[in-house]
């Protein structure tokens, strides 16, 4: 069994097909997101295999630790494909942070 088939729930939609939930936990605050939101971009550290470092078997989540503000507008982006920066936080740190998931 995969980490991920532990990590995550199957949801059926009204079509009949699954998706799975993933829970992201960003010291401390726990984000959800269906696996197909982070598979839209392979290339970064949440889309790819990469988050497997990240995978606790005992909390059953991928743990990060960093700013969840921040994390929010990360997620967002995966969501949308715009990227809205927190007012609170200045663009050259967004940008940092955002190229590390």
């Amino acid at each position: 069994m995969s980490c991920m088939s532990v990590l995550t729930q199957q949801v059926p939609n009204r079509l009949g097909t699954l998706y799975e939930l993933i829970i992201l936990n960003v010291s401390g605050r726990r984000f959800e997101t269906w696996r197909n939101t982070l598979d839209r971009y392979p290339d970064t550290l949440l889309g790819s295999s990469e988050k497997e470092f990240f995978y606790n078997e005992d909390t059953k989540e991928y743990f990060f630790d960093r700013d969840p503000d921040v994390f929010r507008a990360v997620l967002n982006f995966y969501r949308t494909g715009k990227l809205h920066y927190p007012r609170s936080t200045e663009t050259k740190y967004s940008r940092h942070i955002l190229t590390v998931y």
